[in-house]
């Protein structure tokens, strides 16, 4: 495993279980990352309990709660006339005040009588109009 040696991890590593040998770490990382066979598939948390586990993440390091702002402000809109369907959306991906980019496809075809558009996190999006794509075939 080239990987692992030029990371330096250990094959008894385990991601924080007990790991006797090469073919337990296998085994772990086959069971907990069922979407590398399956990529219409959410990978869970490697740990048991994901909600506690990532609670250290809620405090900096004197104990304080992290106040997480996020930013809105991407429309996308769709609308039914007599005449058809027009949908409309910004061409802007933002964080915040800063803008990234002028130039988004937020208009998504995923076949040819059904669009998608994309507001909010643009790799979530892109999944899952990937996967919808996928379904719709």
């Amino acid at each position: 495993m080239a990987l692992e040696a030029l990371c330096g991890v250990s094959r008894n590593f385990g991601f924080g279980l007990a790991s006797e040998n090469e073919n337990d770490l296998l085994n772990y990382i086959t069971n907990h990352s069922a979407n590398l066979s399956c990529h219409s598939q959410l990978a869970l948390p490697p740990m048991r309990n994901p909600i506690d586990a990532f609670k250290v993440f809620e405090k900096d390091e004197h104990g304080k709660r992290i106040a997480l702002k996020f930013n809105k402000g991407t429309t996308t809109l769709a609308f039914k006339y007599q005449g058809g369907v027009i949908v409309a959306v910004d061409s802007r991906a933002t964080g915040g005040s800063f803008i990234n980019s002028n130039h988004v496809e937020k208009i998504i075809a995923i076949n040819d009588y059904l669009l998608g558009t994309m507001a909010g996190g643009a790799a979530d999006c892109v999944y899952w109009e990937r996967i919808l794509s996928e379904r719709c075939r």
